[in-house]
């Protein structure tokens, strides 16, 4: 048996998006640690964070290659936030 955790509507969630600066073409497999929940993006660049708080919480991106990234971001409704990383030469 498998458990399986359905949330049909969330009131808060986050889409993260995350993109080379330069080329803005989508990083694949980064890592996103919201507070102390990770996730990895998918083959768009994406992740998606659902249920949350409406609070605001600290955001840490990391991929091979490119330099980490750390922000801020206020969830309230659904949330949208692009974090654009810049390569390691």
């Amino acid at each position: 048996s498998v458990s399986v955790r359905l949330i049909l509507k969330a009131e808060n969630s986050l889409l993260v998006t995350v993109q080379n600066i330069v080329t803005l073409e989508p990083v694949f497999s980064a890592e996103v640690r919201l507070s102390n929940n990770t996730q990895y993006t998918n083959e768009k660049g994406q992740t998606y964070f659902i249920p949350l708080e409406n609070t605001s919480y600290n955001l840490d991106v990391s991929a091979a290659g490119y330099l980490a990234a750390s922000t801020s971001v206020s969830v309230s409704g659904d949330t949208i936030k692009t974090i654009k990383l810049q390569q390691v030469e």
